[in-house]
């Protein structure tokens, strides 16, 4: 918890995380958490935490929501000489359409591409406190991209996440390493 701009309560967690396919969640994925450790010592099946938002991983994953030209401003930016494409999304105010109903009037999401490859690199998503708070939303969300190699391929994923409560006296800063690519495969035996 933050008060009055000092931290005057702080857990630190590890954990496991695993990414599970669930098609009724926004993005169609899951998080599943294993908690390891709570301030360096075992982890108890419950514990308290000044904040902890679930489905951090997931929604980072599924962040890339389709495009709705209806409900959302569009604009591109060219940086860093061409290398990076910066994308903005900003919620067309007064727009009552059915796939915008949604959306708050307020929200900004800023994406960062690398030009070359298409990858996300980092992403920020903002909604006013007042919304956030009125619909359990997180009204601030920043997001960091990069390479991880699993077996022979390459995928750019979350690597740090960080969210601020309505409030702004709660923030969760969760990073993430050591990625597995687990692969079932499934056989009929006579």
């Amino acid at each position: 918890r933050v008060k009055n701009g000092k931290v005057n309560w702080e857990v630190k967690i590890k954990a496991t995380l695993r990414e599970l396919r669930d098609e009724s969640e926004p993005g169609g994925f899951r998080d599943d958490y294993t908690f390891k450790t709570v301030d360096g010592r075992r982890a108890k099946p419950h514990f308290k935490a000044p904040y902890f938002v679930y489905n951090v991983f997931a929604n980072s994953l599924g962040i890339g929501d389709s495009p709705r030209p209806a409900c959302y401003d569009y604009r591109f930016t060219t940086l860093n000489d061409g290398r990076t494409l910066q994308f903005n999304m900003d919620g067309k105010p007064g727009v009552r359409d059915p796939p915008c109903k949604k959306i708050p009037d307020d929200y900004h999401k800023m994406m960062r591409i690398d030009s070359a490859s298409g990858a996300v690199r980092h992403v920020e998503r903002r909604i006013s406190p007042a919304y956030a708070d009125s619909t359990l939303e997180i009204p601030s969300v920043t997001i960091d991209y990069a390479p991880q190699k699993l077996n022979e391929e390459t995928f750019w994923l979350p690597v740090r996440f960080e969210a601020t409560d309505p409030n702004r006296e709660g923030r969760m800063i969760a990073t993430y390493s050591n990625f597995h690519r687990y692969i079932g495969v499934g056989r009929i035996l006579p």
